[in-house]
């Protein structure tokens, strides 16, 4: 996961870990990265029970201030996986619109 988006990154920095907002009576937000079960913000923020991102396995991400379509995005997400050897079939990723979310699940699964 880290290596594919440190190369992400490296290729252009505008690459980030989206912001997530919890429910509204949390009234706070934080980097959609990891989640924690125990204190509540994998279910505060509407995650599903047994998240990848539970696990430190996955991250929502996009391209800060540019207008990639999701098949961009998924392109450049696959690019960056295949220079570390990782052709895709490990990975999670779903799109949704002008970000993605990426885990590292073990086999391929999209939507």
């Amino acid at each position: 996961m880290f290596r594919i988006l440190d190369s992400l990154r490296e290729c252009d920095p505008d690459w980030v870990i989206n912001t997530t907002k919890y429910h509204t009576e949390y009234g706070t937000s934080f980097k959609s990265g990891f989640r924690t079960v125990d204190d509540g913000v994998n279910t505060a923020c509407g995650g599903a029970v047994g998240s990848y991102h539970t696990r430190g396995c996955a991250a929502d991400i996009h391209v800060a201030g540019k207008d990639y379509t999701a098949a961009q995005l998924l392109t450049m997400v696959l690019t960056a996986a295949g220079w570390h050897g990782i052709d895709g079939s490990e990975l999670g990723i779903g799109c949704y619109g002008d970000w993605l979310h990426l885990d590292t699940r073990g086999y391929s699964s999209r939507w």
